[in-house]
């Protein structure tokens, strides 16, 4: 399966973020290889 770019308000839990997620302002908020769940998803 490749890489998908998603909005966040589609991310499910139990996704893998393929990449690092980072802000407008360009601080990390989510590193490559985080499983996603419910808190991390509401941190997008």
């Amino acid at each position: 399966m490749g890489t998908l770019r998603i909005r966040t308000n589609q991310a499910k839990p139990g996704m893998i973020a393929a990449h690092d997620v980072y802000t407008l302002n360009n601080q990390l908020i989510i590193t490559k290889g985080t499983v996603l769940n419910e808190r991390v998803i509401s941190v997008c």
